[in-house]
Order: C-alpha cells, then sequence, then structure tokens
C-alpha cells in the first residue's frame, strides 16, 4: 500500500474517532457526555464496563468502546479520572482530543524528537505522560497514560 493511500485511510479514521472521543487524560469521565450520548445510542454491546485491581489493591474501571476500526479503552481510577487509554485497530485516535491539556507537551516533545528510523514503533515521553504506539501495516496498538495518576501497584504493561 503506497503512503499516501495509508495516511488517507489514518486520516479518515482519525475523524471517525473524533466524534466517539470519551473523556480526555486527566479529566474525570462525568466531563464528557459525548461518550455517554454516543453509548446510549448504540446496543450495549459496542461498550463494556470492568472493574479492576492493582496488586496492591487500589481499583479501577475499564471502560472498552468498540468501533468499526478500533477498539479504545479507557482506564478510570476510583476517582472518575482517566488516567490512560489504550487503542487497537485501524489509524490513531485523536490524540489532541486524547490527551486534553497534556496534547501541547507532547507536541512539543515530537517537533524536538529525532526522527525515528524504525516507523513501526513510536514512544513519547513528558514530564507526565507517556506514548507508544505500535505500527503493522495499517493496523495500530498502542496506549497512553499519565505515570503520576497510575493506581498503586499498577504497571503500564498491565493496560493492554
Amino acid at each position: 500500500m503506497n503512503r499516501f493511500l495509508r495516511s488517507t485511510i489514518v486520516i479518515a479514521a482519525t475523524c471517525a474517532w473524533t466524534n466517539a472521543q470519551a473523556a480526555a487524560l486527566g479529566e474525570n469521565i462525568s466531563s464528557n457526555s459525548s461518550l455517554q450520548a454516543k453509548v446510549s445510542a448504540q446496543s450495549t454491546s459496542n461498550m463494556k464496563t470492568s472493574s479492576k485491581t492493582s496488586s496492591l489493591g487500589a481499583s479501577y474501571t475499564v471502560r472498552e468502546i468498540t468501533e468499526d476500526v478500533r477498539v479504545i479503552k479507557e482506564y478510570v481510577n476510583s476517582s472518575g479520572v482517566v488516567f490512560a487509554v489504550s487503542w487497537s485497530g485501524t489509524g490513531l485516535p485523536d490524540l489532541a482530543a486524547t490527551f486534553g491539556s497534556y496534547y501541547a507537551a507532547y507536541k512539543e516533545k515530537v517537533a524536538a524528537k529525532t526522527p525515528n528510523r524504525n516507523r513501526r514503533i513510536a514512544t513519547v515521553e513528558t514530564a507526565d505522560l507517556v506514548f507508544s504506539n505500535m505500527t503493522v501495516g495499517a493496523s495500530m496498538k498502542g496506549m497512553a497514560y499519565i505515570s503520576k495518576l497510575l493506581p498503586a501497584g499498577l504497571a503500564p504493561e498491565d493496560l493492554q
């Protein structure tokens, strides 16, 4: 697949996901009604919620949203704050909407970073945000999290 076609697919998929955007990282899930409106308009099989507990007993919730082109998981701490997001499928989510107030620092770090010759794996770390994404063909799998908001005993590797 040529680069132009792949870029077009990624852009189209990103635009399609923007309307389904959940709360941004570091925000309370109650601050965003667009996800709740979308989920109530869809069948309940498109969104799953499950409670989890870290190895040190901190509880958190995973909200999984299944769309046509990707599955998005939103990790919410016991205070209702989104501390991580993971995705798998075609294209990246809308990073500006996903990262919220952390996006400016992310964008600045990306601009200052030396280009990575391995375009399949991308990682970016700011003072608070950690982003990683792996691309295989048109498929992407990645996550972003706010390190200071991770529940006690929960390792980033546990966010799958």
